[in-house]
């Protein structure tokens, strides 16, 4: 496509953007052609105070269709619905007051189109790529965090290497895209070097993030991430993780395996959701999604389950706590508990010093659950007077846990815990 027919279709899109004093007509993207459909346009029309209204899908022409002759069209159905008014037009209906077909999405082979003739061609090809840099990218991920990198991560990455643009689109309604150490998948991904000598476990590592947690896509507001979660570096990781840096920045376990397995959980809940509409671009990302369902499977099943995975845990302030053995002494995980020190902790209460003392008390015995406990909860607490104790309890219960790869995590994160972003290439 040359750069003339980028200016058609941003003016296609812009045909589609309409505004009155209590309506607003509003397409986000250019139109998609569609090879056996047309130019397919998503478009919503909205109160312009609720932003509620009717959303739909619509065709332009058919698959011999132009962009120029898709700009024709356009415009020939915007004046009806600027005739019939916004106002009216919201009470009939995008596909009335425009006089356009709908995409019929329950129409048999509708989805698959959305896909493209090349969708299998561009999976394969996407998977055979990803799996051949997989050796590449966990030999990278040993050496810069001394972690054992996860084979489902291919799946990941080749799901959004493949993805044409409609389907892409889906991915962005659903706000997620590849994040953190998914960087090295991409070409020339492994030769990056981070900006100003910084260490690469700090890209996309916010300010409470648990060194278990490692970065592999991002959400949709509110500095949501998705990370796995290592609990111990001599083991693959043990689930998927999620949290809301700039909420409570809380670490949620999504009890899912594999980023596919989320996604394909969070687009199901999305499209059951008999309040917003269906849309084109989630149910061709759906199918997408479903294509990689089973090879990511079989990658899940080549590498060994984490003996931590759907342990018990302690609770702490932060949510996800530490797995681990009895033999490691009383982590004092109880609801009780970490409601407590949470009220200790805010009040600077004369408690907080009689706990660290116990804990490090508990750790020089040999018994680090204590301490791992502490130094989580202040770590995620961050207050200035509990930021050096709370490194102390951490490093040291991930010592004596033979953890070290997380104990040098949590010595480079609280280095630098004050970057102005946590993009550091």
């Amino acid at each position: 496509m040359n750069e003339s027919d980028d200016e058609q279709l941003e003016a296609l899109r812009e045909a589609f953007n309409l505004e009155a004093e209590d309506c607003k007509l509003l397409c986000w993207d250019p139109p998609c052609k569609v090879a056996g459909l047309g130019w397919v346009a998503s478009m919503s029309l909205v109160d312009a105070e609720t932003y509620r209204g009717p959303s739909a899908d619509l065709v332009l022409g058919n698959d011999d269709t132009t962009v120029a002759q898709a700009l024709e069209i356009a415009l020939e159905a915007v004046g009806r619905l600027v005739t019939i008014g916004l106002h009216r037009s919201l009470e009939l209906g995008l596909e009335i007051a425009l006089d356009l077909p709908t995409l019929a999405l329950d129409q048999p082979g509708v989805v698959q189109m959305l896909g493209g003739p090349d969708a299998e061609q561009r999976r394969s090809a996407a998977l055979r790529i990803c799996t051949d840099r997989f050796d590449a990218v966990a030999a990278k991920l040993k050496d810069v965090f001394g972690l054992i990198a996860p084979r489902h991560l291919i799946s990941w990455a080749a799901l959004v290497r493949s993805l044409n643009s409609f389907e892409r689109r889906g991915l962005s309604f659903i706000g997620r895209r590849p994040g953190g150490i998914m960087m090295w998948f991409e070409d020339g991904g492994l030769e990056r070097k981070p900006c100003d000598g910084l260490d690469p476990r700090l890209d996309c590592r916010f300010r409470c993030d648990p060194p278990e947690f490692v970065t592999i896509a991002w959400g949709e507001s509110d500095g949501l991430h998705y990370g796995l979660w290592y609990d111990d570096p001599s083991q693959p990781p043990s689930t998927i993780v999620a949290n809301y840096a700039r909420d409570s920045a809380e670490t949620w376990d999504q009890r899912q395996p594999s980023m596919i397995l989320l996604l394909r959980k969070q687009i199901d809940e999305l499209m059951r959701n008999v309040n917003e509409p269906r849309q084109a671009n989630l149910s061709a990302l759906a199918a997408a999604v479903e294509a990689f369902v089973e090879p990511d499977a079989r990658l899940r099943e080549a590498d060994p389950k984490s003996i931590w995975a759907g342990v018990r845990r302690p609770q702490i302030l932060g949510d996800m706590g530490p797995a681990l053995r009895p033999s490691d002494g009383d982590a004092r995980g109880r609801h009780v508990d970490s409601r407590q020190r949470a009220a200790a902790y805010q009040a600077r209460g004369f408690e907080v010093q009689g706990w660290i003392k116990r804990a490090r008390a508990e750790l020089a015995a040999g018994k680090p659950a204590f301490a791992l406990v502490l130094g989580r909860e202040l770590h995620w607490f961050d207050a200035d007077d509990y930021r050096e104790v709370g490194l102390e309890l951490m490093v040291g219960a991930y010592r004596a846990l033979g953890r070290d790869a997380l104990a040098e995590i949590a010595l480079v994160h609280h280095a630098n815990r004050s970057l102005g972003s946590v993009g550091v290439y």
